[in-house]
């Protein structure tokens, strides 16, 4: 009687957490599940990845170390929270060390996935206004997340003493759903413009342009809603549930589009002996015939006309209709991994 009666005591002096732990709990769950993902995909990269340049493998590691590291803060913050100050409800006014921690290689990350996708751009484009764009919204919002978490770390203050940072938060996590729209945007309108009138090369655009724009909607989706839960409620924890697994959706954003390039290709990565049109610059057309091997993933093709590649796995196009004469696609990388 005495241990039930005290239960009942306990349970109805504590309030309910609901929007504030239970938020964080959930989010923690989520990002767990993604992490998970994460060590799966970076795997399957590894595992295939003999063509790849060697600076993607660098990336790619660093993120999965940099994800890691994250998703250390973030099982001790919950376990501090959760399970050394059970049954105490002051402790959730105060920021642990790991959970303000966690922004730090959590915003690197997202850093660093974006300017991937800006390096893609610019390798498509050449556009150096766009890449100012991608970089100066990138930066902003790095820059804010980084002083936040510095000045809470040196502080070590409550939530509700850096309410007079809500204008760097309402300013940063706007600039992060642009940069992420605007990549996504960018990036297919790209797409669309390489298509060449062939059936096989413009199937293999319209997948990228899906995987584009999926994984460009969930980027675009993740740093919204944190931002609409930060601004309808910053007293709680739901926007921190939101935050927590979206670092891993970058993340696996980019793992997806490098993981499904096989896919994109198609199964035998092999483009038989055909005729295809070259276009000069004065618009008029002429057949070369493209011969592939199954001993290579690049075709090979007659180089006596002189015009700009386009690169498509295992399929190459000479043509000056459909993209500038100065773009120069080095690798297969460049448009079957968008």
């Amino acid at each position: 009687m005495t241990t039930s009666a005290s239960t009942t005591g306990l349970s109805e002096a504590l309030p309910a957490f609901n929007n504030t732990l239970g938020a964080a709990f959930i989010g923690g769950i989520i990002a767990s599940i993604l992490y998970g993902i994460t060590c799966v995909q970076t795997f399957i990269f590894l595992k295939g990845a003999q063509a790849d340049r060697t600076y993607m493998k660098i990336i790619v590691i660093c993120l999965w170390i940099i994800d890691t590291v994250q998703h250390i803060f973030v099982v001790h913050s919950l376990y501090y929270y959760m399970v050394s100050n059970y049954g105490n409800p002051t402790v959730a006014k105060d920021p642990t060390w790991s959970l303000v921690a966690q922004l730090i290689p959590g915003t690197t990350s997202d850093t660093l996935v974006r300017s991937v996708y800006a390096l893609r751009i610019w390798r498509l484009t050449h556009r150096k206004q766009w890449i100012v764009i991608i970089g100066t919204l990138s930066l902003y919002y790095a820059g804010a997340a980084y002083a936040v978490a510095i000045y809470q770390l040196a502080g070590r203050l409550h939530f509700l003493d850096v309410n007079w940072l809500t204008w760097l938060f309402d300013s940063a996590l706007p600039c992060a759903a642009a940069v992420d729209a605007f990549i996504a945007i960018v990036l297919c309108f790209k797409l669309y413009e390489k298509r060449t009138g062939f059936r096989n090369t413009d199937s293999m655009i319209k997948v990228l342009m899906v995987f584009t724009i999926n994984t460009g909607m969930l980027m675009t989706i993740g740093s919204t809603a944190v931002f609409i839960t930060y601004a309808a409620n910053p007293d709680n924890f739901i926007y921190i549930g939101v935050y927590l697994p979206t670092s891993k959706i970058y993340i696996n954003s980019l793992l997806t589009s490098l993981n499904a390039r096989e896919y994109v290709r198609g199964p035998n990565n092999v483009v038989g002996d055909s005729a295809m049109p070259i276009f000069d610059n004065e618009g008029s057309m002429s057949l070369t015939t493209l011969s592939s091997s199954n001993k290579s993933p690049k075709s090979q093709i007659l180089k006596s006309s002189g015009y700009p590649q386009v690169n498509f796995g295992s399929l190459t196009a000479y043509t000056t209709r459909t993209m500038p004469a100065k773009v120069d696609v080095k690798d297969d990388t460049e448009i079957s991994t968008i």
